[in-house]
This record gives structure tokens, C-alpha cells and sequence, in this order.
């Protein structure tokens, strides 16, 4: 089934075609998206593909994820703090996010730049959290066996939770196109200093 140019706009409220996706607008404020920007910059950006101009970049917090291995680290590497540990936490005590051990990846796109199609590896437990920071973006969600497709609007500031079907039926991306359509169905084109983080948490659970 054809992808409609008008994605849905996450709302808690809102029941989505796919089972077990959810999300909510402005669930961080300004002040919080600029204070977590700065702390990761402060840090250093690692690209997925060594070598590659084309790569985004990432840092990761907790337990890594080996983009080559397709496994999750033994021990925890850099430990979550300040915001991202404070999100976290609260993700936690409020139920959008399951008990265990703490994982947040955070991923860079600039203009041109998005991610494959993809389910969340197993290592990694059943609930997934992302929240965008800096700029609006699509994630497109197809099912892997019947292959239906729907658009996902990401507003800046948003969250969006995947778990059940939408956790492990849906592949999920974000096109690398430098248009994508809002709710209304107005195109935007990206500006050339677009660029847009997300926070995506996980737990790990004990092996």
C-alpha cells in the first residue's frame, strides 16, 4: 500500500493503525532541548560508517550497540547523566518506559541523511522511546509481512513510544529526502543547516 503524503501527528490520545505506537507533542521544553544540545557537544560524535561523509554520527550512553557485531555490550560504557539520565528516570517511574537497565543512543542527521528500514535488535527490551530534538521529521513504519505502510510525523520537542506491533512487526525509517510533509499536508523542504537529533532509549535486560 502506497505511503499517504499526510503523516499522523503523534498524540496520546490518537489511536494509530498500528498497534502499540503512541506519542505526544511538546513533551520537552526549549530549555531542556537546548541544554541537552549543548551537553552533547560538548562531547565527541562518532560516525556509524568510519570513513564514510554520507554517515551520521552518534553517541551512545549505557549499554553500546555494536553496529557491526548486531549485539549490545556486556558492561555499560559512558553513563547516562544530567538530562538524558533525568528523562530517563522519569520515562521509568511513568510507564512509557519498562524497568531495567538504562540505554539511550543518540543519533545526528543533517540535511540529506536518514536511517535504513529496520526493527530494533531483541537484545534490547520491549518498549522503544524516541524523542527529537531541533527539527520536525517522518519515520516511516512497513510491516514486514504485508507490507502496509504508514507516515509518522515527528515534531520537534515530541516523543514517540513503540512497543507491541509496532515494536517488532513494523521496520521503521527515516527517509534520507531532503522534503517530507506535515499533518496538514504542507511540503517542507529542509534547510540547508537542518539538522535534527534524536534521543532513543531502551532497557536491557539481564542475561
Amino acid at each position: 500500500m502506497a505511503v499517504p503524503s499526510r503523516p499522523s501527528l503523534p498524540d496520546q490520545d490518537q489511536h494509530y493503525s498500528i498497534p502499540g505506537l503512541v506519542g505526544e507533542t511538546e513533551f520537552i521544553t526549549e530549555e531542556r532541548e537546548r541544554r541537552i544540545v549543548n551537553y552533547l557537544d560538548r562531547r565527541e560524535w562518532f560516525p556509524v560508517t568510519p570513513g564514510a561523509a554520507s554517515s551520521r554520527c552518534v553517541q551512545q550512553f549505557g549499554y553500546a550497540y555494536g553496529y557491526n557485531t548486531k549485539s549490545v555490550s556486556d558492561k555499560p560504557v559512558s553513563p547516562l547523566e544530567d538530562d538524558i539520565l533525568e528523562i530517563a528516570l522519569y520515562l521509568q517511574k511513568t510507564g512509557w518506559l519498562p524497568e531495567g537497565k538504562l540505554q539511550c543512543i543518540v543519533n545526528e542527521y543533517h540535511r540529506n541523511q536518514g536511517i535504513s528500514a529496520h526493527t530494533d535488535s531483541t537484545e534490547f527490551g520491549p518498549v522503544v522511546v524516541t524523542i527529537s530534538l531541533l527539527e520536525d521529521s517522518v519515520m516511516i513504519f512497513t510491516h514486514k509481512s504485508d507490507g502496509r505502510s504508514e507516515e509518522v510525523y515527528l515534531p520537534r520537542r515530541g516523543i514517540l513510544v513503540l512497543e507491541g506491533e509496532a515494536r517488532y512487526d513494523f521496520k521503521h525509517c527515516i527517509s534520507s529526502n531532503v522534503t517530507y510533509f506535515t499533518p496538514t499536508g504542507q511540503k517542507v523542504t529542509k534547510r540547508q543547516e537542518y539538522r535534527r537529533i534524536s534521543l532513543t532509549y531502551r532497557t536491557v535486560p539481564d542475561r
